[in-house]
């Protein structure tokens, strides 16, 4: 991805441009989207390069990301060089229910991050525990349940408890 195209990138997604000029000027001509998401998140990652994630994370979320994303995205999740975690975390990894993307969103939620210390009521794993109930299975379940008993920032508390009381039918 050239710098061009980063900034080809942000004019999509702030409006500045439409798709038609964004696929007329942008370097690469894309045959498969979906595997473009794919080299452009691995490309970030090879570099450690925030801005470049960051690209990759709008592009993805502009274009769609593939099912196969998660491969990519569960080792990114704990590195700490970029600033996507959330990003990552709600838009991508809630999707999926592989124990492997369970595991690694339970390790999220107790990820204390450089970056987000302001928020020390824990918006990172507030958006796990949402992740893991929404992929609802047993073992995601699990790890809930364990995040109630050792995590007590309020937001991730009050993320616990409305997200099971939707699960439950329940009106919050």
């Amino acid at each position: 991805m050239t710098d061009n195209d980063m900034k080809l990138i942000i004019d999509l997604a702030l409006d500045r441009i439409d798709k038609v000029a964004f696929w007329k000027n942008y370097s690469v001509v894309v045959d498969d989207v979906h595997r473009h998401v794919i080299e452009l998140i691995e490309e970030a990652a090879n570099k450690k390069d925030a801005d470049r994630l960051e690209c990759a994370m709008i592009f993805g979320a502009t274009f769609g990301f593939p099912q196969d994303v998660d491969t990519v995205l569960c080792d990114l999740i704990l590195e700490d060089w970029h600033r996507q975690h959330e990003d990552i975390v709600f838009d991508c990894l809630r999707h999926h229910n592989s124990p492997r993307v369970v595991d690694y969103l339970y390790r999220a939620s107790k990820m204390r991050l450089p970056y987000l210390a302001y928020n020390e009521s824990g918006s990172l794993g507030s958006k796990a525990v949402y992740a893991l109930v929404k992929i609802g299975t047993e073992e995601a379940l699990e790890k809930v349940r364990e995040i109630a008993a050792t995590d007590n920032r309020p937001m991730v508390q009050e993320a616990i408890r409305i997200s099971m009381a939707r699960k439950n039918g329940q009106d919050v």
